[in-house]
């Protein structure tokens, strides 16, 4: 590796400021899906959880930072530095805050996702993988950090004292995003049954789980294809994605809260809603009076999904039976797998 590394040529900050324009134009327009995310989010789930609301906005609020921060570190190296071919090759401390506590923002959205298969799944070694994995990632980024703090330099960046690490972590956190999609589909597929609309439903939070994950997972290995060329690693290629990493957890996070209304208001049209809960996990496909026809149905059918995304309590606790260990009435007993008719 040292051999490798000490053929990357950082001779000219063109390819570092190259990276930083263009990263920050991207960075700054999801920040802008962002911001219309958690406004969405405030906006039509008021009923969730304080905890939960708690958390989505201090991922806002440290997406917000890294945005500030970006724009300071692409001002200080464009401008302040202008024709300072010297201060141009040393990494701006604003940067490096930025770039950690995006990693720090992987690592609460890939806990998130963690906590939410645990509670699905409890499957110990599904989960202690995922968390292991996100830990992984996190100390390797706490190091990368440290060593940058200390020298700056962005010639640093051929040594394989930082180099290493942040293979390491890139390589931990695009594992972790591809364990929680394969572990939500996993579980979504066993839960299928005979019927047509609920196995439709299954089928939409399958590819939503797919979709998130992959967008994730691309960016991570990106970067870490990037960093482990030497010719794209004098480039700075991996910048740009470094620099978007966090607005793509933040909105994964967001999209999976607020894809539920859709799913009410598709499972609405044939005469159903859906619930998606959280802290009892529970996804409860209720059938109701239907709106095109106004025929009343009084069948109930629950999947036992151990909180992939909040309730919407807009939904009538009155259409919704409780998940029991045993035969009580007319509810029956989910756990932890199959779809049962009430």
């Amino acid at each position: 590796m040292g051999d490798v590394c000490s053929t990357v040529n950082f001779t000219s900050p063109k390819g570092f400021l190259s990276g930083l324009v263009i990263g920050f134009a991207f960075s700054a327009s999801l920040y802008g899906i962002t911001v219309m995310q958690g406004y969405i989010y405030f906006r039509r789930y008021p009923q969730d959880g304080l905890l939960l609301k708690i958390f989505v906005a201090v991922l806002i609020i440290l997406d917000t930072l890294t945005t500030a921060f970006t724009a300071h570190g692409v001002h200080a190296s464009v401008v302040d530095d202008y024709l300072h071919s010297a201060e141009a090759m040393s990494n701006v401390w604003s940067l490096i805050t930025e770039n950690y506590i995006g990693i720090i923002i992987a690592f609460l959205v890939q806990s998130f996702f963690a906590r939410r298969l645990w509670l699905l799944s409890q499957n110990k070694t599904l989960t202690a993988s995922i968390a292991s994995l996100a830990l992984g990632s996190l100390g390797s980024g706490t190091w990368v950090g440290a060593i940058m703090y200390i020298s700056p330099a962005l010639t640093h960046f051929k040594s394989s004292t930082l180099r290493i690490p942040t293979l390491l972590g890139s390589g931990c956190s695009s594992l972790c995003d591809i364990l929680i999609s394969a572990g939500l589909c996993y579980f979504f597929h066993t839960n299928r049954s005979g019927l047509k609309r609920s196995n439709m439903l299954i089928d939409n939070l399958m590819r939503y789980a797919i979709q998130q994950g992959l967008v994730t997972t691309i960016c991570q290995t990106y970067v870490f294809v990037t960093i482990s060329n030497s010719a794209s690693l004098s480039q700075f290629l991996f910048l740009p994605a470094v620099m978007m990493q966090s607005k793509l957890y933040t909105n994964s996070l967001l999209a999976t809260l607020n894809v539920r209304l859709y799913l009410h208001t598709q499972a609405a049209g044939g005469g159903s809603v859906v619930d998606l809960e959280v802290d009892s996990g529970s996804l409860v496909f209720t059938r109701g009076t239907n709106p095109a026809t106004g025929a009343d149905t009084s069948q109930s059918i629950h999947i036992q999904s151990r909180g992939l995304t909040p309730i919407d309590r807009s939904l009538s606790q009155s259409n919704v039976f409780a998940i029991r260990a045993d035969h009580t009435g007319s509810t029956v007993a989910v756990s932890p797998k199959p779809i049962v008719a009430a």
